[in-house]
C-alpha cells in the first residue's frame, strides 16, 4: 500500500492557507511485481474558494531486488547424487532420495532470507518412469533443475537456476556413515587386511 499523500496544503496572494483531500487515480503504468517507475496524478478535491481543481503528480520508483544465492538452511545444494533404481522405486517423495523439499534464497539490499518449497523440472512419477525404461542392469542419468515456480514474483534472477545431476545405478549405494572399522590390535610384523561391516539398513 503506498503511503501518497492525502491532503495537499494551499496557499493564494492574500488567503490563509488551507488544506483539500487529493483523489490520486490508479498508475498509468502497468504493474510490474519486479519493480519499476510509476506515474500517479492526483485531483485536489473541489471547493468552492477554489476558482478551479488542479491535479499534482508523484512519481514512484521500485527498485528490483537481486535473489543473490539459492542454497539450504545448512549449507550448499547438492550437485550431483547416486541412487539405486530400487531406491526411486521405493521413494515416497523426492526429498527420499536426497533431492531438497525446501530451498534458501538470499536477496541483495538487507532484503529477509526465505525458505521456500523447492518445484523441480522433474517429479518423483517422472523419476520412475526413466527407471522403467532402463534395461535391467543400464545405468541412467537425469537432472533436475529448479524452476521459477520456487521463487516468489518479485525477485530478479539474472542467474541459471541451480540443477542437480541425479545417477541411477542397480548396484547398491552403501553411505559411507554405515561403514565402519573394528578396531584390532595387531603384533608388529602380522600382515592385517582390515575388514569392514556395514550397518544393515532398517
Amino acid at each position: 500500500m503506498l503511503n501518497l499523500p492525502e491532503t495537499a496544503e494551499i496557499t493564494g496572494a492574500g488567503t490563509a492557507a488551507t488544506t483539500a483531500a487529493i483523489h490520486w487515480a490508479p498508475a498509468t503504468e502497468a504493474y510490474n511485481a519486479k519493480g519499476g517507475t510509476y506515474t500517479y496524478v492526483g485531483t485536489l478535491e473541489a471547493n468552492p474558494n477554489f476558482a478551479n481543481c488542479p491535479t499534482v503528480t508523484a512519481t514512484v520508483t521500485v527498485t528490483p531486488v537481486q535473489l543473490v544465492e539459492i542454497g539450504l538452511a545448512d549449507g550448499e545444494l547438492p550437485t550431483m547424487l547416486t541412487v539405486t533404481r530400487m531406491q526411486v522405486m521405493e521413494a515416497g517423495t523426492l526429498a527420499d532420495l536426497g533431492i531438497p523439499a525446501t530451498v534458501r534464497l538470499t536477496y541483495d539490499d538487507e532484503v529477509a532470507a526465505q525458505e521456500v518449497q523447492a518445484v523441480w523440472d522433474m517429479t518423483l512419477e517422472q523419476l520412475r518412469a526413466l527407471v522403467n525404461s532402463l534395461e535391467n542392469g543400464q545405468e541412467g542419468t537425469a537432472v533436475l533443475t529448479l524452476t521459477e515456480e520456487s521463487l516468489p514474483p518479485w525477485a530478479t534472477v539474472k542467474t541459471d537456476l541451480p540443477s542437480i545431476q541425479v545417477a541411477i545405478t542397480a548396484k547398491q549405494v552403501i553411505p559411507e556413515a554405515d561403514i565402519t572399522f573394528a578396531a584390532i590390535t595387531v603384533p608388529y610384523g602380522t600382515a592385517y587386511t582390515p575388514v569392514a561391516s556395514v550397518t544393515p539398513k532398517p
